[in-house]
């Protein structure tokens, strides 16, 4: 029933973002054991913003949670928030992307994420170029990557690293 979530997982654990619930944003989040059948339980929070359509990324000690979007007032954030993948409790804030964005692509290596693309105008809009990066194990405000040969967004991504074993 939830959807414009998101989720991550580390290799033993998954953490949800919850997203929209059809009638409520939600700044929950929830957690699963991969191994075991069961229903999700609950992780914590997110520290800030009830946000939709945000990148998610995880290795096998951090959960990153990047940008964000919500209708209701509309707004598009630059937060990046952090969670310890195998300890529950709220999520920390870990820095800001260069710039405000939800529908980003991202992908990762065990230490490394990178972000592109992505949209920050409503209602509609011509994608984002913008490509970020940071350490996962760092904190600290993303870095300018590069930038794409054009605009994209909701498109996907992939990495050849294997981000959580």
């Amino acid at each position: 029933k939830h959807y414009a979530g998101g989720g991550m997982c580390d290799g033993t654990r998954g953490v949800i973002v919850r997203g929209y619930d059809g009638s409520n944003y939600r700044n929950t989040l929830e957690y699963i054991n991969v191994m075991s059948l069961g229903s999700p339980l609950d992780f914590g929070d997110l520290a800030s913003q009830h946000v939709t359509y945000t990148a998610t990324n995880a290795n096998a000690t951090r959960g990153i949670v990047a940008g964000g979007y919500t209708p209701t007032p509309s707004a598009f954030y630059n937060t990046i928030q952090f969670i310890t993948m195998q300890t529950l409790g709220n999520s920390i804030d870990f820095g800001d992307l260069t710039t405000t964005r939800s529908f980003m692509q991202g992908c990762n290596s065990k230490t490394r994420c990178v972000w592109s693309a992505g949209l920050n105008q409503a209602p509609v809009a011509t994608g984002m170029n913008t490509a970020d990066y940071i350490q996962i194990m760092s904190t600290g405000n993303a870095v300018d990557f590069g930038d794409s040969t054009q605009g994209r967004r909701q498109s996907s991504a992939a990495s050849n690293g294997h981000g959580g074993l």
